[in-house]
């Protein structure tokens, strides 16, 4: 899914649906590079847009970082990935996202050390760790459909299957 400009953007949303289902949209977004720049100066300075009421960060995973632009961010608590991550990064973990292990919910993720990325290799993460998955323009670098399909796929694993969100709000409550 190649983009014509440097200043369109592409977007994967993943959202539960009825009995399981995914839904995903992957759109082609003409935007001046400056509104995203806007629209995370507004999100730095009023947080609580995010998560209102006191309530934990979202656990966010960044497909494709390179560098983490989330990192600091008071209401995300990000897990930054990349295959080929900027080098001598402090969190940026290396991780070819198509091989990626994805254990069991509750499991430990499993982090190697490595001489050529700082942060270290990412092998394991548990299913259904994350409340967001953030795919940004790593999707346009895959020759695929079929690639860009598995590594959707491959999210949706990551994230609440709808079924277990009940359970959640039944401990809340």
């Amino acid at each position: 899914f190649p983009t014509r400009r440097s200043s369109d953007l592409a977007l994967v949303i993943i959202l539960p649906g009825p009995e399981g289902v995914s839904l995903a949209a992957l759109l082609a977004v003409p935007m001046p590079v400056l509104a995203g720049e806007d629209e995370l100066a507004t999100l730095r300075a009023d947080p609580d847009l995010l998560r209102p009421d006191g309530a934990p960060p979202l656990q966010l995973l960044d497909v494709g970082s390179c560098s983490s632009i989330f990192e600091g961010q008071p209401c995300i608590a990000a897990t930054a990935c990349d295959l080929c991550p900027e080098a001598g990064h402090a969190t940026t973990l290396q991780c070819d996202f198509l091989r990626l292990e994805v254990g069991p919910p509750g499991s430990a993720r499993v982090v190697l050390r490595s001489d050529d990325h700082r942060a270290g290799a990412l092998r394991r993460l548990p299913a259904a760790s994350f409340d967001v998955v953030v795919f940004s323009l790593v999707l346009s670098y895959l020759p695929l459909a079929r690639q860009r399909g598995a590594m959707v796929a491959q999210a949706r694993r990551l994230l609440p299957t709808p079924d277990a969100q009940p359970e959640a709000a039944a401990e809340d409550a």
